[in-house]
C-alpha cells in the first residue's frame, strides 16, 4: 500500500512538472494580433472603427502581397512553358 501511494505521489509530481512544458508547446503556432485601443476618452464606436481600419489595412497589405506572389508564379510558369516549347518544337513536328 505504501509503495502504491509513493508511486502515485511520484506520478502526480511528474505531471505537475510536465504541465508548464506542455502549456508552452501548445502556444506554438500562428497568432493573429488584435490591437485593442485603450479607453482614453474614446467612445466604443471609435474603438471599433479603429479596429476595423487596422483590419482593413492588414487585409489590403496581405492582398497586395498575394497578388505579387501570384504574378511571380505566373511569370515563372510562362518562362518554363516557353523554354519547354522551344526545346521540343523541332523534335515532334
Amino acid at each position: 500500500m505504501k509503495k502504491i501511494i509513493g508511486i502515485l505521489i511520484f506520478i502526480v509530481c511528474l505531471a505537475a512538472c510536465a504541465m508548464p512544458v506542455m502549456a508552452e508547446k501548445e502556444d506554438v503556432g500562428v497568432h493573429a494580433t488584435l490591437t485593442i485601443v485603450p479607453d482614453s476618452g474614446h467612445t466604443p464606436s471609435d474603438n471599433v472603427k479603429k479596429i476595423v481600419e487596422d483590419v482593413r489595412s492588414n487585409v489590403t497589405a496581405a492582398r497586395e502581397t498575394i497578388k505579387s506572389e501570384v504574378g511571380d508564379i505566373k511569370a515563372g510558369i510562362r518562362e518554363n512553358g516557353t523554354e519547354v516549347k522551344s526545346r521540343y518544337q523541332g523534335k515532334y513536328i
